[in-house]
């Protein structure tokens, strides 16, 4: 639960985690699939490197997550990074590949626009979705400059209790945001009473790492 969970604002000793036997976790990794500029290989190898676990989130696609996940070299949690019609950024991850492979032939797919970043379904109708499968959703960076945020002007009228409430949990530390804008995220996980998140929101192998989740 959030009561019990610790966040550092600094960059993490990934050594002293593991010889704490914590399992550690770059929950938010692009690659070159979507707007990232590395191969998976490359991704995996610094992982590797790292000693931790990764999630490859590319922006509505699952390609890099399943090659990552066949690589069986690192720990890897099948996931995705959806942009809503609204421009919304939502974080969902899977128990098993199979499920991320069903949601997003059935839900991202048929609504993938080509050459365009947006898809062609709301962020409800996205979270209703994802509700039917076995997964985590997390609230992507909740206050990130622009219009991937969920809470802003832009989408003020978009954005109500019930939505809020289908997340189970908010990422509190994205290593691409500002301190400020990440305190206001872990003040919206503790006002929510939702479990947390952390991860690099990489698009570069040196971004991988410098925030995480860990747990024993």
């Amino acid at each position: 639960m959030l009561i019990k969970a610790r966040v550092d604002f600094k960059k993490p000793n990934l050594k002293a985690l593991k010889r704490k036997k914590f399992t550690v976790v770059d929950m938010h990794v692009h690659s070159r699939y979507s707007d990232g500029v590395n191969k998976i290989k490359r991704i995996i190898n610094r992982a590797k490197k790292l000693r931790i676990g990764i999630a490859i989130t590319d922006h509505n696609e699952i390609k890099g997550s399943i090659e990552a996940y066949k690589s069986g070299k690192v720990l890897v949690i099948p996931g995705i990074e959806t942009s809503s019609s609204e421009g919304i950024h939502a974080l969902f991850y899977f128990y098993a590949i199979k499920d991320l492979k069903s949601f997003y032939k059935s839900v991202v797919l048929p609504n993938k626009v080509r050459r365009d970043f947006f898809l062609r379904i709301s962020i409800k109708d996205i979270v209703k979705a994802a509700s039917k499968f076995k997964c985590i959703m997390a609230i992507a960076h909740p206050y990130a400059p622009g219009w991937t945020a969920m809470f802003n002007k832009v989408h003020s009228k978009i954005v109500n209790k019930n939505l809020i409430n289908s997340f189970h949990a908010v990422e509190v530390l994205a290593a691409s945001n500002l301190r400020k804008r990440n305190l206001r995220a872990l003040d919206l996980a503790e006002k929510l009473k939702k479990p947390i998140t952390a991860g690099s929101d990489a698009h570069t192998l040196r971004e991988i790492g410098k925030a995480v989740t860990y747990v024993k």
